[in-house]
């Protein structure tokens, strides 16, 4: 054998023995992992006083890890987390994620023991979970974390990263910049960024009107006349970024239209820019106005009879820099003169962070850990049925008008999908009552049966 092939030989010998170890180790530390588990949930299992908190409906990927819970307020406890669903005859509350509320995946009833308490966590419009929308299915739930400033846990601020971004200058264009900005590069006053173009405020629709009075750049699928750059073409991966910030902010004014019109449901679409110094055209939430650093911060498409009427106004700002840049006055002004005392209020109140404060900082907490804790909390307080319920104003929102016409969308699939979240959710609540198990065929048989039922009757 060759002095080659003997080290050939050597090395192969090697690397499997490596490859061997390795296995070996990781073997090891997944048994470890597996008894640190199993003793967790015997510890938890034996000591009433450390209670389970069970996902439902699983969210954060965690099979179960156990919690030290401070919120302060002199509050401090801990609550074991899982989503581990053969824990549930000993849960003490379950948390649902709104968007994956399953209406056929119920936990089942126990006629011999006390209900868990429910807890809802949607950050989001209830446009795919319609059932959401009406207080049979949100009754069942006592506590909740979402966009209503009535919730439990208020996430209405959740794109709002702080009071600085407000008032900072960062991404800020002054107005002759602007104004060289639409000369050299051909810009219009107006940009409009979207690429969900169904939705149950019948947005494009307007928008389209719109663009018969007034000049708007149009990037993404909706209503498109313009390419973005190429290196923020993809929304994905761009629309958080600096460089996509800095592009929309050489525009005087950004439409910003909401997805839905429920009551304090106020995303990005508003927040952004207010914080580049973009003037929103806004329409969406009926209140978000409670919620702006000043009364005349947007320009509110409600205060206009027509497309034409809003067109009109936005070329009267288009050419007049004073009147322009009182719709910045946050720029200009300090957080304390801010007039939304709401706004200020919530700010200082949030336990939980987001954006480059969560990022960038290991000991602040995020909202989905906040709502935890402040279930956990609750938990501990040993409430009685019935003490605390979820009510209607923590998730409202009322059927799907469209912005252009001002009238009810009565003949759209937004409509209807509200319409049919009745039937959901008071199916949903007898289902829970009476611990009867369906299948999704069946859930949506029912329903529909229930939908036809109610026509044949108003005939």
């Amino acid at each position: 054998m060759s002095c080659f092939s003997v080290f050939l030989t050597f090395k192969i010998k090697h690397f499997l023995a490596l490859v061997t170890l390795l296995s070996l180790a990781l073997l090891i530390l997944n048994l470890t992992s597996f008894r640190r588990f199993s003793s967790e949930i015997n510890a938890v299992e034996f000591d009433v006083q450390i209670p389970t908190i069970l996902w439902w409906t699983p969210f954060t990927g965690e099979n179960g890890v156990l919690k030290n819970c401070d919120l302060g307020d002199d509050f401090q406890a801990s609550c074991f987390f899982t989503n581990e669903r053969k824990l549930y005859q000993q849960t003490k509350a379950l948390l649902f994620y709104g968007s994956s509320f399953n209406a056929w995946e119920l936990p089942p009833r126990n006629p011999k023991r006390k209900r868990p308490l429910w807890a809802l966590l949607h950050e989001e419009s209830p446009r795919n979970t319609a059932l959401l929308q009406h207080e049979s299915a949100l009754s069942l739930f006592n506590f909740s974390a979402t966009f209503s400033r009535h919730s439990d846990l208020p996430l209405t601020l959740q794109h709002l990263t702080s009071l600085e971004d407000l008032v900072g200058h960062e991404f800020l264009q002054s107005w002759q910049s602007k104004v060289q900005f639409q000369k050299k590069e051909g810009l219009a006053p107006v940009v409009f960024i979207q690429s969900d173009c169904d939705t149950s405020t019948d947005r494009d629709s307007y928008v389209r009107e719109l663009m018969k009075y007034v000049k708007v750049d149009s990037y993404g699928s909706c209503l498109q006349n313009k390419m973005l750059p190429e290196s923020i073409r993809d929304p994905m991966s761009a629309l958080h970024s600096d460089e996509f910030w800095r592009f929309q902010s050489k525009y005087k004014f950004s439409i910003a239209f909401e997805n839905g019109e429920c009551l304090d449901y106020i995303t990005e679409k508003l927040w952004r820019p207010l914080v580049i110094g973009s003037v929103p055209i806004y329409y969406g939430s009926p209140t978000f106005q409670d919620w702006l650093p000043f009364k005349n911060s947007t320009i509110d498409v409600r205060d206009y009879k027509s497309p034409k009427e809003l067109a009109e106004f936005i070329l009267m700002l288009d050419s007049d820099e004073e009147r322009y840049n009182q719709f910045l006055e946050h720029k200009r002004q300090s957080p304390e003169r801010f007039s939304s005392e709401l706004l200020l209020h919530m700010l200082a109140e949030r336990k939980w962070s987001v954006g480059e404060k969560l990022w960038n900082n290991f000991e602040t907490k995020s909202l989905v850990e906040v709502f935890e804790c402040y279930v956990c909390q609750r938990v501990h307080e040993n409430l009685k049925e019935g003490e605390s319920v979820v009510k209607l104003n923590h998730y409202e929102c009322p059927p799907p008008v469209s912005a252009l016409t001002k009238t009810t969308l009565n003949n759209s699939f937004w409509f209807e999908q509200w319409h049919q979240g009745q039937f959901e959710a008071q199916l949903v609540k007898e289902l829970v009552e009476t611990g009867k198990v369906v299948t999704q065929d069946e859930f949506y048989e029912i329903v529909g049966q229930r939908m036809v039922a109610k026509r044949k009757k108003k005939k």
